[in-house]
């Protein structure tokens, strides 16, 4: 059975789990980050920016904090072996991946996440 999915739908979807429709709580940027899997730091600011954008009233501090102090946050290399700021708890299953270049998760379903090899297998 195929679902047809308005675009719109979609789109909005999309934006909403990124937290890109309704800002986070103040208290919930680590939770955010940890969301959408994620935030690019190729730039300077795209990490601030990002997380900014996502979350009401930043506090300026929070990145540095959670990166130097708390070590909740790790900036590293990850998808696409580009510099992103990742919950520090992500850091090794994300470094992880199996043949198939699906992310360990733990605590997520990985056999639902297994896609047929060629010609229908496994991969």
């Amino acid at each position: 059975m195929t679902l047809e999915v308005p675009l719109r739908t979609a789109a909005l979807f999309t934006l909403s789990r990124h937290h890109l429709l309704e800002r986070a709580p103040r208290d919930q940027a680590l939770d955010v980050v940890d969301d959408i899997l994620g935030l690019n730091a190729q730039g300077a600011l795209n990490v601030q920016l990002s997380l900014w954008n996502r979350v009401s009233d930043l506090d300026t501090a929070f990145i540095p904090r959670a990166l130097h102090v708390e070590r909740s946050l790790v900036k590293t290399w990850v998808m696409r072996n580009t510099v992103h700021v990742i919950p520090a708890k992500e850091g090794e299953p994300l470094r992880r991946h199996d043949v198939d270049g699906v992310p360990h998760h733990p605590g997520r379903d990985e056999a639902a996440l297994h896609v047929a090899g060629p010609g229908g297998e496994g991969g």
